[in-house]
């Protein structure tokens, strides 16, 4: 899975409703990673996920999730 499908799978994971709405925007190329960086309630979320994706690998139960959430709101408009 690619970078920006994971962080977009584990913000919307987060459960706030601001986080989820930006992970569908990402998904749908409504909104770039460059772009989420410069919100700033998004910004410091955004590279603790990157950072995080550098040095951890994703358990399977979660990649599982991301996928769901992928199948399921791919091509949503938010």
């Amino acid at each position: 899975m690619d970078k920006l499908t994971m962080i977009a799978g584990l913000l919307f994971l987060s459960e706030i409703k601001e986080y989820q709405d930006s992970a569908i925007k990402l998904l749908n190329g409504d909104l770039t990673l460059d772009s989420a960086k410069k919100i700033p309630k998004l910004a410091e979320q955004v590279y603790e996920l990157e950072n995080l994706l550098k040095t951890e690998s994703v358990d399977e139960d979660t990649q599982q999730k991301v996928m769901k959430f992928v199948e399921e709101y791919l091509f949503e408009v938010v």
